[in-house]
């Protein structure tokens, strides 16, 4: 019984991992990011740390975002 609730445990923990380094780059997407792909990079190679992870999120919350208007 031991065995099988730490193997849950870990398999939430890996669960959470991975959503919260999915979030910048979801995050990105949805707001129409030209960085998406950058932004999901940084998130994949340099999110274990906690200042990449932060970096990524903060890039994907306030960077440049595509803009309707028609490029000159």
């Amino acid at each position: 019984m031991l065995n099988l609730l730490g193997l849950l445990f870990t398999l939430l923990v890996f669960a959470v991992a991975v959503a919260a380094l999915a979030l910048p780059p979801w995050l990105a997407y949805r707001r129409h990011s030209r960085d998406t792909a950058l932004i999901g990079l940084v998130s994949i190679f340099l999110g274990w740390s906690v200042l990449g992870w932060i970096g990524a999120l903060l890039w994907a919350l306030y960077g440049p975002a595509e803009t309707d208007e028609p490029h000159h």
